[in-house]
């Protein structure tokens, strides 16, 4: 099974199949079976990524869930592009205003928490920026996101938030400082 970086697919499977008479252990199996899941994934992070462009903030949000699976670190620009408050008005992007006076804002929420759990540290002065934010949605990314960045630089601008009006914010300050607490001690 070392060979699987330079086989296809069904090469892949197929070595499994021709053991002399003997089968494959469960391991293998699912190592091939794991490659191949990995390959077809890597395949689908481009189409995903062009899908960060899309008006629709529904969908922008669940491509930025999908590229964090993919562990698509090739996305982290076109993340960090999302957390510029222009980026709504250049890419039109659509903000929801329901029959209720639900506004749902542009999907800098989502974009942080994606950068976050990519390990974007290069997005930490984007998302410092971010914690001053008009919505509240993208402050809590923000905290978020810098909590698990492990980014000790944000602890007085996360200890500001304590005091925030939003209590999902409030919620999601103090669970950033508990993992820098964490991750690097008091």
């Amino acid at each position: 099974m070392s060979d699987a970086a330079g086989m296809t697919d069904a090469e892949l499977l197929a070595q499994l199949a021709r053991r002399d008479g003997w089968s494959p252990s469960v391991t293998e199996v699912v190592f091939a079976l794991a490659e191949v899941r990995r390959r077809r994934l890597a395949a689908a992070a481009p189409a995903a990524l062009s899908w960060l462009r899309d008006s629709d903030i529904c969908i922008v949000d669940s491509v930025c869930d999908t590229l964090v699976a993919l562990e698509a670190h090739e996305a982290i620009p076109e993340l960090l592009d999302l957390l510029r408050p222009e980026a709504e008005d250049e890419r039109r992007i659509n903000c929801v205003v329901d029959p209720f006076g639900w506004y749902e804002p542009p999907p800098r929420e989502a974009a942080a928490l994606a950068l976050g759990a990519l390990g974007a540290r290069e997005a930490i002065p984007a998302l410092l920026r971010q914690l001053g934010d008009e919505f509240a949605g993208p402050r809590a990314g923000a905290a978020e996101a810098l909590g698990r960045l492990g980014a000790r630089e944000a602890r007085a601008a996360i200890e500001a938030l304590l005091q925030d009006p939003d209590a999902h914010v409030r919620r999601k300050a103090e669970e950033a400082l508990r993992a820098l607490h964490t991750a690097v001690g008091p």
